[in-house]
């Protein structure tokens, strides 16, 4: 079954706007099978044997684009710089080349063990961009996988992200349950769904970012060398439902981050000198991108004002690369300002009169690394100048 929904909306040609209600889509409609964009249209494809009240279906789609549209009327966003660079080695699909050297194997939904060629460009990007944060004087730190529920609960992320929230549990603490799973999984080792009732509280998530361990720990301090920065790479975790698509999307991705504390001038300056490199950086190696500005993936019932503000603010800009086998941008970096909203929630002082705020910049290196392979090739020591010798270069140990 097909449903055909007209849009009369300017801002639907939009591809920030389309994307959005294309990745909620899945949360929105259970019966969801597949969506695209015909035109100003919407088409969406329903599973087989979806509820027969097709009416009810399409208001629902129609009431949830709208809301997605109204959360966007008041973004306008802004090319702050961009970058034409040769593709004339670009490749038709760097995955293909990837998946069949085994450089890259799917062990779950979005998840890949990472070798070769493509984990040795990843190892190079990250000693670049560790070595500048080093080198501007951030704190190095090492972060654990989890962080209690509770911290995305103070901090808001549940709220405004709670579609990709990932929760952990272990058994509960009785033999009882031990012995009911083990008796379960025994005889039907792909069946667990039925199990959940066996499972014990959801006190921990897996960190859908690097930030947020930053934050945790620096619970309740006070801050008395300002401006500071701080530096650490960990893996990161987004529940992404049916969006995942190969290093485009990922449920399991590695970033490295950079999160500074000071007065909101502060940040703003440090903010625009790591962009500044950056930017520096990638018109040097010939990179085809733009930096953008942007929002937030928030859920769609809590976007408007979210969304709105975050754009009038200024306060997140994204690096994009362009993708020239699919003729699309794809995000690989971000430059943020969160002004008083983390420090507040953590109850992070400084022993300054002004007020306290924060920011980070996120490099996103599957998705770095996915681009580049896209613009210059499946080779990294052929790519152009300085390029080829950080991502090309001797393969470096594990971190």
């Amino acid at each position: 079954m097909i449903i055909e929904i007209a849009i009369e909306n300017d801002r639907i040609s939009d591809p920030e706007v389309r994307k959005s209600i294309l990745e909620q889509l899945p949360y929105v409609c259970p019966e969801y099978s597949n969506a695209s964009f015909e035109g100003p249209g919407l088409k969406v494809w329903l599973k087989d044997g979806a509820a027969p009240d097709h009416a009810t279906i399409e208001q629902t789609i129609r009431d949830y684009v709208e809301t997605v549209l109204k959360s966007f009327r008041r973004v306008k966003p802004d090319i702050f710089h961009q970058n034409a660079g040769d593709l004339t080695a670009a490749s038709t699909e760097p995955l293909d080349h990837l998946l069949a050297t085994g450089q890259m194997r799917e062990l779950a939904p979005g998840s890949f063990l990472l070798r070769g060629t493509l984990r040795q460009a990843i190892e190079g990007l990250d000693a670049r961009f560790r070595d500048y944060a080093v080198g501007r004087g951030a704190r190095e730190e090492s972060y654990p996988t989890t962080l209690p529920t509770s911290s995305f609960v103070e901090n808001g992320y549940l709220t405004s992200f709670p579609h990709h929230a990932l929760f952990v549990a272990a058994v509960h603490e009785s033999k009882e349950s031990i012995d009911e799973l083990v008796a379960h999984v025994r005889p039907r080792p792909q069946e667990l769904d039925e199990s959940h009732a066996k499972f014990g509280p959801h006190a921990e998530m897996l960190a859908p970012t690097v930030c947020y361990h930053t934050f945790e720990g620096l619970r309740d301090d006070q801050l008395d060398q300002l401006p500071m920065e701080i530096t650490a790479r960990n893996p990161c975790h987004r529940f992404e439902s049916r969006n995942i698509r190969g290093l485009e999307r990922l449920r399991t991705f590695t970033m490295r981050e950079i999160v500074f504390f000071g007065t909101q001038a502060d940040c703003e300056r440090i903010r625009q000198e790591i962009m500044g490199d950056f930017i520096a950086w990638f018109d040097a190696w010939g990179v085809t991108y733009r930096v953008i500005s942007a929002s937030d993936p928030f859920f769609a019932t809590s976007a408007s004002g979210k969304r709105a503000y975050q754009g009038a603010m200024r306060l997140k800009f994204e690096a994009q690369c362009l993708l020239p086998h699919l003729d699309k941008w794809l995000s690989v970096a971000s430059f943020n300002l969160h002004q008083q909203t983390l420090v507040g929630a953590y109850d992070i002082g400084s022993n300054t009169p002004d007020p306290l705020a924060s920011g980070c910049v996120g490099y996103g290196y599957e998705r770095m690394a996915y681009a580049l392979f896209a613009q210059f090739g499946d080779d990294p020591a052929k790519w152009p100048g300085e390029l080829g010798q950080i991502a090309g270069g001797p393969e470096r140990p594990d971190h």
